[in-house]
């Protein structure tokens, strides 16, 4: 049945309003050039310019090339791109959103409340919803994916089962973590239809066949990808993995010095050994140390629990207990066989992320967790509308004047805690001059080789110039400080050049990070350089963050004769 205009109409407009406010909150946002995301503009400038010989086998390989064609239709770079991805990304996840919400049949009224605290949950809007952009558009296509498999309950057809074949199979070429949450969504819904008899037996069975296939499918794709290119671009983010496994040390094990993720990282060295003894696999080291996993795993979902409910940049803690009002409100609707599925759907959504949240801490990780906490805090709004409408007899208006009153403040709130928190991430670099300075500078000077470390990827993903010489980030010394978006301390760029063997003949740049804020603060790093046989042509330096507690400076060498 084709939606009715109405309906097409409420669509419309619930995309305008999300095109305004994630608009609004992408632009007040200094830069999204952070978390994963120059990993994967870089690599998509490279692919733009290299064709497939530059997949990275560090990463999935769909998001690189979705964002490296507009950046060759358009001729510009990827990282420039970023914003404008992050939004129309965020315009595809309202869609998926809007679809899945949908197909819950859920009344008017919820349905409008769901939306509007879709609009304005801080983790959709902030910094750590956006940066990214593989989890926002694995979380883009898994809402798609759930959404069909409801439907299918109902109707099933050549056409479903062509949706969710396609959806399963671009999944694992997103983000891998859904081999794990799909089948344990499947499950876990399959457990609820039965107990709750609200589903087509023989459909259920049918869409998680397909499911499945498609998985299988995505993930032999994948792999064929690395094996047939066992050696990536550059290991930007170095052994992803592992580090995100260490970084992620549960509270208990950790001391109050224990406060960056550079600390955190070496309690992890010290309880499971360096990466490294394991030759960065992931699998080795769990399997190494099944016991300390587990209970790494145990005492991390107190930490899990205040990701998901007390931190004001992803969902501020009096939405999870309104979230906790929903729930339990649902669950005395449960003698309904609609609202006993309804709960399962939602509560099957948040423990998806469970068994990764042990391991990873990442909110970006639990994507799939607030779409379903939408609804619990729609419902809890409604149940709390009431109970003060019950309790205030004399309190003027109807029943729904009191729900669309505290609708408003509670959207409001959302918002004021974005700004009074850390959503917006204030204090990211500002690297633009830098940019046009490299970039005028490597032209003027015929020359695309630059000595790179980690923290330079933002720079050379929006660059124009397309660089050379990224190779000489896997030599660096990855024992204790991987690669982050600002580092825990000075990098040594010299150690890069000394560990690798390149051709440095003609104009080199390199970029030289510190925590001072003039070219004085950087000078003495320049004496170095010029002591082992290169000479200063041009330097710049520009502040990296609006507090300007870091600064990053270039300079053009070139070796002396």
């Amino acid at each position: 049945m084709l939606p009715s205009k109405n309906e097409n109409r409420s669509f419309l407009l619930f995309l305008i309003a999300v095109l305004l406010i994630r608009g609004v909150h992408i632009w007040w946002i200094p830069s999204l050039l952070t978390g994963m995301n120059p990993a994967l503009a870089v690599c998509s400038k490279e692919m733009s310019t290299s064709g497939l010989d530059a997949l990275n086998t560090m990463m999935p390989p769909l998001p690189s090339l979705l964002l490296s064609i507009p950046s060759m239709l358009l001729d510009i770079p990827p990282g420039r791109l970023i914003d404008a991805a992050a939004l129309f990304l965020s315009l595809a996840h309202a869609a998926a959103f809007w679809y899945w919400l949908r197909s819950l049949q859920l009344s008017r009224r919820v349905e409008q409340a769901t939306c509007l605290i879709f609009l304005f949950l801080p983790m959709h809007n902030g910094y750590d919803g956006l940066d990214s952009l593989q989890t926002l558009l694995a979380g883009t296509v898994f809402l798609g994916l759930i959404a069909v498999v409801n439907r299918s309950q109902k109707k099933w057809n050549p056409r479903t089962a062509f949706s969710l074949l396609t959806m399963a199979v671009l999944l694992p070429l997103i983000r891998a973590e859904y081999l794990i949450f799909v089948p344990l969504f499947l499950g876990l819904s399959y457990l609820g239809s039965r107990i709750s008899a609200g589903s087509n037996e023989g459909e259920s069975v049918k869409a998680a066949a397909c499911c499945i296939a498609g998985l299988l499918a995505g993930f032999a794709i994948d792999w064929s990808v690395r094996e047939w290119k066992d050696d990536g671009l550059v290991d930007l983010r170095a052994q992803y993995a592992c580090w995100t496994f260490l970084d992620g040390m549960p509270s208990a094990w950790l001391s109050p010095e224990d406060d960056s993720e550079f600390e955190r990282r070496l309690v992890g060295v010290r309880k499971f050994g360096p990466p490294a003894e394991y030759d960065y696999s992931l699998k080795k080291m769990i399997l190494a140390h099944p016991g300390l996993t587990f209970a790494k795993g145990v005492l991390s979902i107190p930490h899990w629990l205040f990701q998901l409910g007390g931190r004001l940049q992803i969902l501020p803690l009096p939405a999870a207990l309104l979230a906790l009002l929903g729930f339990v409100r649902l669950t005395c609707l449960g003698r309904s066989l609609r609202h006993r599925f309804l709960t399962w759907h939602l509560v099957s959504l948040i423990l998806v992320t469970l068994p990764l949240a042990g391991f990873m801490l990442n909110a970006e990780y639990m994507r799939p967790s607030y779409p379903a906490m939408c609804v619990f805090i729609a419902y809890g709004i409604l149940g709390l509308a009431g109970i003060v409408h019950h309790m205030i007899r004399r309190f003027p208006g109807r029943k729904s004047t009191s729900a669309s009153f505290l609708l408003l403040i509670v959207c409001v709130g959302l918002e004021f805690c974005y700004f009074y928190s850390d959503a917006h991430y204030p204090d990211v670099p500002v690297l633009v001059p830098i940019i046009r300075k490299a970039d005028a500078l490597l032209q003027a000077n015929n020359s695309r080789k630059v000595l790179m470390d980690p923290y330079s990827a933002p720079i050379d993903s929006a660059s124009r110039v397309h660089w050379q010489n990224r190779v000489c980030v896997r030599n660096r010394n990855r024992e204790i400080a991987p690669p982050s978006t600002l580092p825990p301390q000075p990098v040594d760029v010299m150690e890069l050049y000394q560990s690798c063997t390149l051709d440095l003949e003609g104009p080199v740049a390199v970029f030289i990070w510190t925590r001072g804020t003039s070219l004085e603060d950087l000078s003495p790093l320049a004496i170095r350089w010029e002591k082992i046989g290169f000479q200063l042509i041009d330097s710049a330096v520009v502040n990296s963050s609006r507090q300007q507690s870091w600064s990053v400076g270039l300079y053009l060498l070139e070796k002396r004769d």
